[in-house]
């Protein structure tokens, strides 16, 4: 008897599968700038889910000077470029939080 090999050609490399999902949080401050207050927006992406409780949103990620396009749709590279440095906790109160928006879901 001839044996017959079979591959898996749809199956996704394991090193591809990010096991906690990602999330862009919109953050929205007051800072001075010029001698006036303004709003000012950052964009925050987590390396996890972020704790919500009563009073504020706890995370773990890094801040990115990108638009909130461009950060959606090249959060993968940012998450692999990223400097350990930069990757911090942060507790803000929800005040602050304008959306937080899942990287990882796709509609079908």
């Amino acid at each position: 008897m001839n044996d017959i090999s079979v591959n898996s050609t749809n199956l996704i490399p394991k090193n591809n599968i990010n096991s906690k999902p990602s999330y862009l949080v919109v953050l929205e401050e007051m800072a001075e700038v010029s001698g006036k207050s303004k709003m000012v927006v950052k964009h925050f992406i987590t390396l996890e889910r972020p704790d919500t409780e009563a009073a504020y949103v706890k995370m773990k990620g890094f801040y990115t000077e990108s638009t909130e396009e461009d950060a959606i749709n090249n959060y993968q590279e940012q998450l692999t470029t990223v400097p350990k440095e930069a990757i911090i906790e942060l507790m803000v109160p929800w005040g602050k939080v304008h959306k937080i928006r899942s990287l990882v879901f796709k509609a079908k």
